[in-house]
C-alpha cells in the first residue's frame, strides 16, 4: 500500500487545524476596551470563568467552551471579543463567524494580567 496518501491527508488535516488556531480573521482590529462603545457593539468575554475573575461592565461572559451550546443567547449585532490569548481569540472569532456573527474587534488580556480591565491593551 502506498503511504503517501495517508501522509498527505494527515498533513492537510494538521495544516487546517493550525490555520484555524494561528491565523486571525481579516477585518478584526485590536481595540482598547475603554474605546469600545457598548451601545453599538456586544462585548463578549470568552475567557474561562477562573480567568475572567474581574467582570467587565456591560459584557456577556460566555467562556469559549460554552459557545457551542449557548451562542444563541448572543444578541445579533457586531461583537467586540475579549480573550485571554490569540489562539482563544482566533478559535472564538472563527466559530462566531461560522454561526453568522460579525466580530469586528478584540482585546487580549493575558492569563496572568493584573491590569485594570478597562484598558487591556498590552
Amino acid at each position: 500500500m502506498d503511504m503517501s496518501i495517508p501522509i498527505t491527508l494527515l498533513a492537510l488535516l494538521l495544516a487546517g487545524s493550525g490555520y484555524r488556531r494561528f491565523m486571525p480573521l481579516r477585518g478584526m482590529k485590536k481595540e482598547c476596551l475603554e474605546d469600545v462603545d457598548s451601545n453599538l457593539l456586544t462585548i463578549l468575554d470568552i475567557r474561562p470563568y477562573n480567568i475572567s475573575n474581574e467582570e467587565v461592565p456591560g459584557a456577556i461572559n460566555l467562556p469559549f467552551s460554552y459557545l457551542m451550546r449557548s451562542h444563541k443567547e448572543i444578541p445579533d449585532q457586531p461583537i467586540h471579543l475579549i480573550a485571554s490569548d490569540a489562539i482563544e481569540k482566533n478559535l472564538g472569532a472563527r466559530f462566531l463567524q461560522k454561526k453568522g456573527f460579525n466580530v469586528v474587534s478584540y482585546s487580549l488580556t493575558g492569563q496572568n494580567s493584573n491590569s485594570d480591565m478597562r484598558v487591556p491593551c498590552n
